[in-house]
């Protein structure tokens, strides 16, 4: 009989994956597991050189430089342009697309161009300027379909709210303005008149049913925060009061540690534009003496705009008045323990029949548990969780390692038939992997690779890929030493 050397690695490895996983098994390392769901696919290939599924494909359009971008001396990384949590700052509307950011004088600045590639006109903003170190003070921008107005919100780390928007149309008719800074007010505290917001962290706009636009921030701590929402609708006259979606409240338990306080850190906010439903997804982060560990996967979707809100078995669990916590139940979708150096704030979409996806990382099955707030990430795997049309959460392990980074965190799209195309930053370059509907997303592979070297996790362009089907990804370059300036880019692809 002739074996060929490959063949002999192919049965090596598969007599070591069973040989673990039936001592894993035996030793009952992980606190994550569910014997009715699929977790993991043996695979022959590990890493960047798994093949791509059959059927789905990616290519090159285009690559445009914005501007040079600020980076920064943080404690989370260099990068201030480009975070994870930072979910929309690129948007695109009536075929031009804008972009925020910090430049490299550390000036407030959004660009705009005329699709598909003109060239880029940018306000830069001589009266804000950018003066900390922390990575957490992003800007974001949102446009509201309804009148055109562009709004901007940045610097924040439990900061009052910083503030300004366009006037009417300047999206809605960008030819006929004249793209200065006076297109766009002074900086504000508040969205009502008189009304200071004290607290902001992680704002982000989301675009909602009949052309609106809804505000999302977290308000207090991330051991003690609350996620509050708000709705812009022009027919009405603008900003609504907000309202209080999570709680903080509760005991949580876990190896003799108690808390009593906690914060829902986000996945994404999604809205759904065919059924109108508007997804969450969160892990918690507790207090007490959990240090920073994150829990469980929780879900919630809202058919009004986030004033109602249902658990996956479409029980109602939030609204008028009730608050979404730790005791609401059906949240968890997956329970993970804290024990797992589960990381926060990573990839959600909606799919084309309406069915929420996650990607996330954490330790992989089998290995053994962490003291709680630690994580490995040379132990750990991306993972993809998904609600299939009857209510069941299914998980799978992506064949790819983690890199020890602050820069290693996901994001995930879907294509019309359901296929899915995920993304992060492995050792300054930019994974486009992919899994198909048909295959039940049992074949992760590689679409392309972008060997940069790129700073920050990659952030797509959620309304040009809905719109478009193009994939317009916010990047810049990774900086030779921390503070020194790099160039931002647009890279564009397209499937084939």
């Amino acid at each position: 009989m002739n074996v060929c050397k490959r063949d002999v690695r192919w049965i090596y490895a598969c007599v070591a994956v069973l040989s673990f996983s039936r001592s894993a098994y035996a030793m009952g390392l992980s606190r994550d597991t569910d014997a009715n769901v699929p977790v993991s696919v043996i695979r022959s290939h590990s890493g960047l050189d798994t093949p791509a599924p059959v059927g789905l494909s990616l290519i090159r359009i285009g690559r445009s430089k914005v501007d040079v971008g600020l980076t920064i001396e943080g404690s989370w990384g260099t990068f201030i342009n480009g975070k994870s949590y930072q979910q929309m700052p690129l948007d695109t509307f009536n075929n031009w697309q804008y972009v925020t950011y910090y430049d490299q004088h550390r000036r407030l600045s959004i660009a705009r161009r005329r699709l598909p590639a003109g060239p880029w006109q940018v306000i830069h903003f001589d009266d804000y300027l950018f003066k900390g170190n922390d990575n957490h003070n992003v800007t974001v921008l949102g446009i509201c379909p309804s009148d055109g107005t562009i709004h901007l919100a940045f610097d924040h780390h439990g900061d009052p709210l910083h503030y300004r928007v366009s006037k009417p149309g300047a999206a809605g008719e960008p030819e006929k303005v004249a793209w200065t800074a006076e297109l766009f007010s002074e900086v504000r505290d508040g969205l009502l008149p008189g009304r200071k917001i004290e607290s902001v962290t992680y704002p982000r706009f989301v675009r909602v049913a009949r052309g609106n636009l809804l505000f999302v921030r977290r308000h207090g701590s991330h051991l003690d925060g609350r996620i509050m929402l708000c709705e812009y609708v022009p027919a009405k006259g603008g900003w609504s009061e907000s309202w209080q979606v999570t709680d903080s409240s509760g005991t949580y338990e876990f190896d003799g540690i108690t808390s009593t306080n906690r914060n829902a850190y986000l996945n994404g906010v999604h809205f759904d534009h065919v059924r109108g439903r508007l997804h969450l997804s969160w892990h918690w982060r507790e207090g007490g003496g959990f240090g920073v560990a994150q829990h469980d996967l929780n879900y919630a979707y809202s058919s009004d705009g986030g004033r109602t809100w249902f658990n996956s078995a479409g029980a109602r669990i939030g609204g008028q008045g009730r608050f979404i916590g730790i005791d609401t139940p059906g949240l968890a979708v997956w329970k993970i323990s804290p024990a797992r150096g589960l990381d926060n704030q990573e990839g959600q979409c909606v799919d084309a029949l309406g069915r929420p996806h996650v990607m996330t990382w954490h330790l992989r099955q089998g290995e053994p548990d962490l003291k709680p707030g630690t994580k490995k990430e040379a132990k750990s795997a991306y993972y993809h969780y998904w609600r299939e049309a009857d209510g069941t959460w299914r998980r799978i392990e992506l064949p790819y390692p983690v890199d020890k980074s602050e820069r290693n965190r996901p994001k995930i799209l879907s294509t019309p038939n359901s296929d899915l195309v995920g993304m992060f930053n492995i050792q300054g370059k930019i994974v486009l992997c992919g899994a198909t509907a048909s295959n039940a997303y049992r074949d992760w592979g590689t679409l392309l690779i972008d060997e940069g070297p790129w700073d920050g996790e990659p952030l797509p362009d959620l309304t040009r890929w809905r719109e478009q089907g193009v994939l317009s990804i916010y990047m810049q370059k990774d900086p030779p030493q921390a503070g020194r300036p790099t160039d931002l880019y647009i890279l564009d692809f397209k499937l084939r």
